[in-house]
């Protein structure tokens, strides 16, 4: 299960590399645009949400990331709230990339004896009860979240990115 954990690191990595893509060509705008009057996440709630999602993985994997004052802001269940209130977009996304190299460097020296540890916290949505499971849900997460950029990419008329 070491080589499952290396290779998940390897595709944590691979989605660092992808937000800049989906990212790049946002103008300042739509980074606080949502696609329904109903409501939904912003291109800024969603970097914010990604970011601190990738801090607390951190955390639960037994890293160091220190609680950031903004993570409350993109807590699961938060409402997407006032940007202004948001670190700026570049300054998300180099945190994503920053805690994304301590992520995937506890990710590859996870041996199986920490993985199959018991995940003691709230029940994750697909029933992973240890920190090897939290660490997969994580991901599962991740790219949920990142696609949700590839739709406001084609909503705002930029070109797709794969």
């Amino acid at each position: 299960m070491a080589d499952t954990l290396a290779a998940l690191g390897n595709r944590f990595r691979f989605n660092t590399t992808f937000l800049r893509g989906l990212t790049k060509g946002f103008e300042p705008e739509q980074w606080g645009r949502t696609l329904s009057d109903a409501g939904g996440n912003s291109a800024h709630w969603i970097l914010g949400h990604i970011a601190s999602s990738r801090r607390l993985a951190v955390r639960l994997l037994g890293g160091d990331a220190a609680i950031a004052p903004w993570e409350a802001h993109f807590a699961r269940g938060e409402e997407p709230g006032d940007a202004h209130d948001y670190p700026e977009p570049d300054v998300l996304a180099r945190d994503f990339q920053t805690v994304g190299k301590q992520l995937v460097s506890i990710l590859k020296e996870m041996g199986p004896e920490k993985q199959g540890q018991p995940w003691e916290g709230e029940p994750f949505p697909d029933g992973s009860d240890t920190l090897g499971g939290a660490a997969h849900f994580f991901h599962f997460h991740e790219s949920y979240h990142l696609g949700q950029f590839g739709v406001l990419r084609r909503a705002f008329g930029l070109e797709r990115v794969i």
